[in-house]
């Protein structure tokens, strides 16, 4: 299929795609037919393929697309509110809903019974997306207790980390008050306080 993406032969993609070939499979460089397609700029194959994910992941593209309508339907069926796409750096919808800054979608996606501490390909819970969305921030605390120490991957950050870094005072004071790790140390064994300093923000250092 990824050689047909390359030939740029719609017909043998179609025809592989009709008797369950997988989509999202990647070849030795890493690549999925589609971003093949995309990097040969066929829109009909690309379009194509991208039809076929929106059926593969009804929820997450709803998501994508802001249609809260259309999400309350699919969800009433029962389709699954924590798939997506495998090439998509390892969002689940709702760490799709608290980047797109959709405080409605959120709010469903958790009254739905969304799973509240997946993390991204880069170690991200859905906190550390929160931090700098306030409205967001506030709903999803008292529900991520569990994953209030979580630290990415990248940096070794934990939300009170990034929401230090990022100047977010009432955030980090909310986070102390739900009594997150103040000693917790990143990657470089800097803690929030280090990382305050360093920022030369005085109004969380003191």
């Amino acid at each position: 299929m990824h050689l047909a993406c390359e030939l740029n032969n719609d017909k043998i993609i179609s025809l592989l795609c009709e008797n369950g070939a997988d989509i999202e499979a990647v070849n030795l460089s890493g690549q999925t037919c589609y971003e093949i397609a995309k990097n040969n700029n066929n829109y009909p194959i690309t379009a194509y393929l991208t039809n076929l994910l929106q059926k593969k992941y009804p929820v997450y593209f709803a998501v994508l697309d802001n249609k809260i309508t259309q999400l309350q339907a699919l969800l009433e069926k029962g389709l699954d509110i924590n798939s997506h796409p495998q090439k998509n750096k390892g969002m689940t919808p709702l760490h799709l809903a608290i980047t797109k800054g959709n405080f409605n979608i959120v709010k469903t996606l958790i009254e739905n019974g969304c799973y509240m501490h997946p993390r991204d390909e880069d170690g991200m819970t859905p906190l550390h997306y929160a931090i700098g969305k306030s409205s967001l921030f506030s709903m999803l605390l008292p529900l991520c207790k569990f994953n209030l120490n979580f630290q990415e991957h990248k940096f070794g950050y934990s939300p009170l980390h990034l929401a230090v870094e990022k100047g977010e005072t009432d955030m980090v004071k909310q986070l102390i008050e739900a009594s997150c790790n103040l000693n917790i140390l990143s990657k470089d064994g800097l803690s929030a306080l280090h990382v305050a300093v360093e920022g030369g923000n005085i109004q969380i250092v003191t």
